[in-house]
């Protein structure tokens, strides 16, 4: 068990990074589980809010700067070097893994720009999921974890026409963010769709993977994806 640990962390230090860049509640750990049964990716790093433990702080004004550039190129010229040095200890948290699912380094805290300053040439997942359900499960999720959204509870019943709302600018802001990287970078973005039955295909075709005798983890499309 120790040496395969060690392998798998020699082959993820050696590996192209992964990072599913999607929103919460679109599927992003199940998917991440598949990269890892299908061999494209070595080792997974979860919900870890830890790996930023002393940057919070930093990641907004670093988001704000990617945001007002035009382009990659133009962020890493004029940024590449403060954003490599703030966020040096980050990049050496996550030498040991390869596949990114969910907050921080997963999910959208973190531009995309600063991503591939940081990694290199990663390559970003995007999920769509139906925005009515996205809705409900993203609404529940937040009703359900006072730890992480204390006044959920009294901003939905005070007014959840709001909330809706500002989950819908959420959604549309990030999305639009990840269109601009994949017009950029297409071919090391994935878009997908968590209803469509080829998804794991689409998924093994693009990493040039044959996904024979492959179960895919569940995706529960009907209720309440990761």
């Amino acid at each position: 068990m120790i040496i395969k640990r060690f392998i798998n962390i020699l082959k993820a230090r050696h590996n192209q990074k992964i990072v599913i860049h999607s929103l919460f509640k679109t599927g992003t750990t199940s998917v991440g589980h598949g990269l890892i049964k299908l061999g494209i990716g070595h080792r997974e790093m979860g919900w870890n809010p830890g790996v930023i433990h002393g940057l919070e702080g930093l990641i907004k004004p670093a988001n704000e700067l990617a945001n007002k550039s035009d382009t990659y190129a133009h962020f890493y010229k004029e940024y590449g070097k403060q954003i490599k040095q703030t966020f040096k200890l980050l990049k050496q948290r996550c030498e040991n893994y390869d596949t990114f699912s969910d907050h921080p380094i997963g999910h959208t805290t973190i531009h995309p720009y600063i991503k591939r300053a940081l990694f290199g040439k990663p390559i970003l997942i995007w999920i769509n999921r139906d925005q009515t359900e996205w809705l409900k499960s993203a609404k529940d999720w937040e009703l359900t974890h006072p730890q992480i959204y204390p006044d959920a509870e009294q901003k939905w019943l005070h007014d959840e026409k709001a909330q809706i709302n500002r989950l819908i600018t959420m959604r549309t802001a990030e999305k639009a963010i990840f269109d601009l990287y994949k017009q950029e970078f297409p071919t090391e973005s994935l878009e997908l769709d968590l209803k469509d039955e080829s998804l794991w295909q689409n998924i093994a075709n693009h990493f040039g993977k044959n996904i024979t005798n492959f179960t895919p983890p569940h995706l529960n499309k009907a209720k309440d994806p990761n």
